[in-house]
């Protein structure tokens, strides 16, 4: 893979961040959210609430799809075999993730979100705020992944 190709993917994945700081920005005066906050969302918040969620669910989707699949070309790793596990183990071996726990939680939060709970405003606030918590984690998995990458292809 070029560093074209690869300067091009990475635009993508910053692209993703860029609008997830801005959703943020629409929406960080309502966390830590509570039932009394959701219960009280206007039009506004929820269309707020709605880009900083799909931004998340995009970039992850990103990273776990196109992102991991093209670092692990750059290493040379063979990944056809690999489960999704599999390469979650090895990116925490290189040091790209922390955790392999925290990205499959991050997975559940992102895949929970999908459903909508209209009628639970609890649940609502309890999945908004993990998910809020997580985008730092997020956003550093994918400046580790792009600081490895090109660092590879430099050699």
């Amino acid at each position: 893979m070029n560093k074209d190709e690869l300067e091009s993917i990475q635009q993508i994945a910053n692209i993703h961040e860029q609008r997830i700081k801005e959703a943020i920005a629409d929406v960080q005066h309502l966390f830590p959210l509570d039932v009394d906050k959701v219960k009280k969302f206007d039009k506004l918040s929820i269309y707020a609430i709605e880009m900083f969620t799909g931004r998340f669910a995009k970039l992850q989707d990103y990273l776990g799809n196109v992102v991991f699949d093209t670092f692990f070309e750059v290493e040379g790793e063979n990944t056809e075999t690999w489960t999704s596990i599999d390469k979650l183990n090895k990116l925490e071996k290189f040091g790209i993730i922390q955790d392999a726990h925290i990205w499959r939680n991050m997975r559940k939060s992102r895949n929970f979100l999908i459903h909508e709970y209209p009628d639970q405003p609890q649940v609502i606030a309890d999945s908004l705020n993990v998910i809020y918590d997580y985008i730092p984690i997020l956003l550093d998995i994918k400046n580790r992944i792009f600081a490895k990458i090109f660092k590879d292809v430099e050699k």
